[in-house]
């Protein structure tokens, strides 16, 4: 580790790698996925207010259990 290196940019660091940030980028596939069907299920377009919402909710989500964990 470099001396010059800020002990709050290293401790910003850790907190950043322990939410495994990369792991968030299979929520919006997996949550396109379901949101397709259910389009196609009821013949009915995507409103994308409460897509984007959704999408949200499953990332937190998703986050929180990466930091909980």
């Amino acid at each position: 580790m470099n001396t010059s290196t800020s002990p709050r940019l290293v401790k910003a660091a850790a907190f950043i790698q322990l939410g495994r940030l990369k792991f968030l980028l299979y929520s919006p596939i997996l949550y396109g996925l379901g949101a397709a069907a259910a389009a196609l299920g009821s013949s009915r377009p995507i409103d994308g207010r409460w897509y984007f919402f959704g999408l949200a909710v499953v990332w937190v989500t998703h986050a929180m259990t990466h930091y909980c964990n």
